[in-house]
C-alpha cells in the first residue's frame, strides 16, 4: 500500500493505492462557510408603504367635544379600521388621508364596543391599503412598528417589540408593545416586519414606561366580514359615559390606563 499527498485547486488530497487496486480519496477541506442569515428587514421602505394607507380621524360629539385619532385603510373602496373610543358619540366624522384628500362624511359600518374597534367607510377608490396578518403567529419579542398621528403629528414612525399577550378580564385579550406611542395613536396599525397588521392601537399605562397596548388584529376581520351601514346617528347610543378623561372605558383587570 502507498500513500502519497497530492495538491489540487489548493485542497490537499491523501490519495492512498490499495493493493486491490481501489483508490480511496480523503479530503481535507477548509471550514464550511457560515449560513447566511436572513437580511434586516428595510424599516424605511416599510414605513413608507404602511404611511400611504394611515389616515388622521377627527370627529365632533353633539357636546362640542373633539377627539383625533388615526386609522388605516383594508380596501381600495374606502374602508378604514379604527379604535372605538375615536367615534364614540360623534356627530361628524372628517377624515384625511395621507395624500392630504378630505373625507367630510365617513360612514360607520361596525362596531365592537367590547374591544374597542370600529370599521369606516369613505367615498374612495383605489386608494392605497395595508394586508392584516395573523395576530395570532405574534410572540414575545417580535419586532414592531406603528406608523400614526400622536398629537396630529402625521406619518410619526415608532418601533419596539411585542412584550407579551395579555387577557384584559373583559373577554378579549391584547398585544402588549414598547413601541411608543401617544394621544392620537389610537386606531394606527401595528405592523410586523413583511409589512402586515397584527394589531391596533389602543391604549396605554400610565402608571410604567412602554408599556402599550393593542387589540389583535384577528378580531378586526369579524367585523369586516359582515358590513352593514349603522349612520352616524347611532353613535350616540353606543355607550354611556366613560370612565376616563380619553373616552374609553378601562379593562377592569387594567387599571391606571388611558386611551390614546
Amino acid at each position: 500500500m502507498m500513500a502519497g499527498c497530492i495538491k489540487v485547486a489548493g485542497v490537499v488530497t491523501l490519495a492512498v493505492k490499495i493493493s486491490c487496486g481501489v483508490l480511496v480519496l480523503g479530503l481535507i477541506a477548509p471550514h464550511p462557510a457560515p449560513a447566511e442569515s436572513a437580511p434586516a428587514p428595510d424599516w424605511a421602505a416599510l414605513a413608507a408603504q404602511a404611511n400611504r394607507a394611515v389616515v388622521l380621524i377627527k370627529s365632533e360629539g353633539k357636546d362640542g367635544s373633539l377627539t383625533q385619532g388615526s386609522g388605516f385603510l383594508v380596501d381600495a373602496s374606502g374602508i378604514i379600521v379604527t379604535c372605538f373610543h375615536i367615534v364614540d358619540r360623534a356627530k361628524t366624522i372628517s377624515i384625511k388621508t395621507a395624500d392630504g384628500d378630505i373625507y367630510d362624511a365617513a360612514e360607520v359600518t361596525g362596531v365592537d364596543k367590547r374591544r374597542d374597534l370600529a370599521v369606516l367607510r369613505i367615498s374612495g377608490h383605489g386608494l392605497p391599503t395595508i394586508p392584516l396578518g395573523d395576530s395570532a403567529s405574534a410572540l414575545p419579542g417580535n419586532s414592531v412598528f406603528v406608523v400614526s398621528n400622536p398629537l396630529g403629528l402625521e406619518g410619526s414612525v415608532s418601533t419596539g417589540v411585542v412584550s407579551g399577550l395579555r387577557d384584559t378580564g373583559d373577554g378579549y385579550k391584547v398585544l402588549q408593545l414598547t413601541a411608543p406611542i401617544s394621544p392620537g395613536s389610537s386606531g394606527a396599525p401595528v405592523l410586523d416586519p413583511n409589512g402586515l397588521v397584527i394589531a391596533v392601537v389602543s391604549f396605554k399605562a400610565t402608571a410604567g414606561e412602554s408599556l402599550n397596548f393593542g387589540i389583535p388584529a384577528n378580531y378586526v376581520r369579524g367585523l369586516l366580514d359582515n358590513p352593514k351601514s349603522l349612520g352616524i346617528e347611532a353613535l350616540s347610543q353606543t355607550s354611556e359615559p366613560a370612565d376616563d378623561p380619553f373616552g374609553v372605558r378601562p379593562p377592569r383587570r387594567m387599571t391606571s390606563i388611558a386611551a390614546v
